[in-house]
């Protein structure tokens, strides 16, 4: 049987989604970028619904990892000068509810070098239908915030109707999208390239 790409929305806390979410960061980030394992384990008990995952076959080749952010952390990320990502926890996090707006923190988008192109690019469109139909269904998505750590991070956030709002440090950028910027362009794309 031929391997398939598939997308996978993870509903509860996975060790073996784990490992291979800690193996795909050791191929994208320096040892600076790291992010500590303890607190990756603690967010995805936490708030297992944080992941949407790409596979191949059956093993994982790329996630997207985002969290509903509190109201006084939107405002740190917006404000601040620092780089607050590796700062965020658990106690940052809001929960979703239905009829109230949310900002939704991008936390980190990895795919393996060998699944980038046409698999990635069906990742990040996954998590626009997803960002789409939660709106839909009442859980009112306001904005959405990333950082972006390399300049393949940037052109991927500018793609998907990011603006850029400011430099954080050499190596990091701060993009922002209000829901309708997103809207738009999931629509433009939508045109250009229909399923």
């Amino acid at each position: 049987m031929e391997k398939a790409y598939r997308i996978q929305h993870t509903k509860e806390y996975d060790e073996s989604v784990l490992e291979a979410i800690v193996e795909l960061d050791d191929l994208a980030y320096t040892e600076k970028q790291e992010k500590d394992l303890e607190k990756k384990r603690t967010m995805f008990k936490n708030v297992p619904g944080s992941f949407l995952l790409l596979y191949y076959g059956e093993e994982i080749v790329g996630y997207f990892n985002f969290y509903p952010i509190k109201k006084s952390v939107r405002e740190k990320i917006v404000n601040d000068a620092e780089h607050p990502n590796p700062n965020i926890s658990l106690e940052d996090l809001s929960s979703y509810r239905r009829w109230k707006s949310h900002a939704i923190f991008i936390n980190s988008i990895v795919v393996h070098p060998d699944h980038r192109g046409a698999p990635a690019k069906r990742l990040l469109n996954h998590f626009y239908d997803l960002i789409m139909n939660m709106h839909d269904k009442g859980y009112v998505v306001e904005e959405l915030l990333a950082f972006a750590d390399s300049q393949k991070g940037a052109s991927i956030l500018l793609n998907y109707g990011f603006n850029e709002q400011k430099t954080v440090d050499e190596n990091a950028r701060f993009y922002y999208a209000t829901f309708d910027d997103f809207k738009v362009q999931r629509e433009m794309r939508a045109q250009l390239s229909p399923a």
